[in-house]
């Protein structure tokens, strides 16, 4: 509380709208990290731009591989707690599509996925080692509507079918993995860093 009673000093503070996941940032987006950013600086603050130099397709992908064994390793435990086996009818299509990535990837899959984005965060240390905190948008486009990223059309289709049949030989294809990480990330293409890193955030 203390804290909130005393001006800070001088902050060194990076930005930047360089999407770490594939994604087409919003001009708006664009716009108000670097109005946010020009009011640190009238404030008193030293800010830089700075390029984080982000791999996206590779990151996207990693992150889908540890994201989806994370839930199928969770849809398991949960099986035992219920003792019953789990249905798409539990879950939503998203998410059960997610858990069947996680079961069609290998072990080795996974640690290599693991092991990227841990280096990753290593490599993050490095870029941002001269400052106290990043700025940077917190999602790819304006606010949308509710329902809005819900799979659609050729897609939709696609994933109930592989829901309803536990065909899960697509889900291994690194182009259809890629695919799923282009759409599940492209709403929100900064603020997994957080996740990956364990750096604190928040979202003004």
């Amino acid at each position: 509380l203390g804290a909130t009673k005393s001006d800070p000093r001088p902050l060194r503070i990076a930005f930047h709208s360089e999407p770490a996941f594939p994604a087409a940032v919003h001009p708006d987006c664009r716009a108000a990290v670097e109005d946010a950013a020009r009011l640190c600086e009238e404030l008193g603050h030293h800010v830089e731009e700075v390029s984080p130099g982000h791999d996206p397709p590779a990151l996207a992908r990693a992150l889908v591989i540890v994201l989806g064994s994370n839930l199928a390793a969770e849809i398991k435990e949960a099986e035992k707690i219920v003792g019953r086996r789990a249905t798409p009818n539990d879950f939503q299509l998203t998410t059960w599509i997610s858990h069947m990535v996680g079961k069609a990837v290998s072990a080795q899959d996974f640690l290599v996925a693991l092991k990227s984005l841990q280096a990753e965060a290593r490599r993050l240390v490095h870029v941002y080692r001269d400052y106290d905190l990043v700025l940077t948008p917190t999602l790819g486009t304006p606010p949308i509507e509710i329902g809005a990223l819900k799979p659609q059309g050729v897609d939709a289709v696609a994933q109930k079918l592989i829901a309803a049949t536990g065909w899960s030989a697509p889900l291994s294809i690194p182009k259809l993995i890629d695919r799923a990480a282009e759409t599940t990330f492209s709403f929100v293409p900064f603020t997994p860093i957080a996740n990956i890193t364990g750096q604190p955030a928040m979202s003004v």
